[in-house]
């Protein structure tokens, strides 16, 4: 069952985050996948492949509405190019929030093209936190297991459309996560924000939820 499920992932993660192997490259994205999802995704799913069908995803942070997805015959030219302009940006003499800003918009981008049909925010997370540590930064999964749906749903918000999108969320997050911030990541106060009259998900942990 999606409980189960998330158990083995959870634990992959956890062996996979206990290594320093990395490599830049679009072709770990694909390696971090089939490891976190071997035995796991239901036949039919390619496994530590791009998906090769468009996709669209009802979000009710965004009241049913999807964001746009990359098309699937253009997922590997837009990774090689966003991987391509993150290793030619330098990094040196930028202030951290300089610093952070550019790593938030890099993921984030890296997101929205959404590689894999399924396990894509799992997979795109387990990649970022190695990045983050080949860059010097101190980071593990806990913020990200601890606030599962929150993350997701901010990355809703920083790729939705023009009149939906809201790019707050996310900035806190990884204000906290990379910069000593301390705000609250609360799920209910921002659909509270963003839709008033939509009650939020009881529970903003991991619980197998199709990230």
């Amino acid at each position: 069952d999606s409980t189960k499920e998330a158990d083995i992932v959870s634990l992959r993660i956890v062996e996979l985050l206990s290594s320093n192997a990395f490599k830049f490259a679009p072709t770990t994205l694909k390696s971090i996948h089939k490891e976190l999802f071997f035995g796991v995704l239901s036949q039919g799913i390619p496994l530590g492949e791009y998906r090769h069908y468009n996709i669209t995803k009802k979000e009710p942070i965004l009241e049913g509405d999807s964001v746009i997805y990359d098309h699937y015959q253009t997922i590997s030219a837009s990774l090689t190019y966003d991987f391509d302009q993150e290793s030619q940006f330098d990094y040196r003499g930028k202030t951290p929030e300089e610093m952070v800003k550019h790593l938030k918009k890099f993921v984030s981008g890296i997101w929205q093209i959404h590689p894999f049909g399924e396990g894509n925010t799992r997979t795109v997370t387990v990649f970022m936190i190695k990045y983050l540590r080949s860059l010097g930064f101190k980071v593990d999964n806990s913020p990200f297991k601890e606030n599962a749906r929150y993350f997701r749903d901010a990355l809703v918000l920083d790729n939705a459309k023009l009149l939906k999108k809201n790019p707050e969320y996310l900035d806190r997050f990884f204000e906290n996560l990379l910069l000593g911030g301390q705000h609250e990541l609360s799920l209910k106060k921002m659909y509270q924000e963003v839709l008033p009259i939509t009650p939020a998900p009881k529970n903003q942990k991991d619980q197998g939820l199709s990230l």
